[in-house]
């Protein structure tokens, strides 16, 4: 329920399900609990409920974490190259102190909130 900011320049991400479960991701948008990021479909790991690994970069800044994926959509109307792309949402469960400030700051500095979804 917290309140998401859209990431509105190229954002680089990282999730690591397993050594053999490594995807590149593009940040979308980030909360304080959690982020969206935008990826090729998971081919090993990435049921709901699974903990992945996160690096995410923030404005010159590194997230380093743990996060749970929670859901996970196609991308409407959006590819990635030759494939088609998901949108996956993780909850953030494991942040380290200087991870945790580097959202905040981003947070702050980017402080429009995302529009309500109908």
């Amino acid at each position: 329920m917290a309140e998401r900011v859209a990431v509105n320049r190229p954002s680089q991400g990282r999730i690591v399900f397993n050594p053999a479960a490594v995807y590149k991701a593009e940040v979308v948008n980030i909360s304080s609990t959690g982020c969206l990021l935008r990826a090729l479909p998971f081919r090993q790991g990435g049921t709901i409920y699974d903990v992945a690994d996160l690096t995410l970069e923030l404005d010159g800044r590194t997230v380093a974490g743990k996060g749970m994926l929670v859901r996970q959509e196609a991308c409407r109307g959006e590819t990635a190259g030759n494939s088609k792309c998901i949108q996956a949402a993780f909850h953030f469960v494991e942040l380290d102190k200087a991870s945790l400030h580097a959202i905040q700051a981003f947070l702050a500095q980017n402080n429009a909130p995302l529009p309500e979804q109908g």
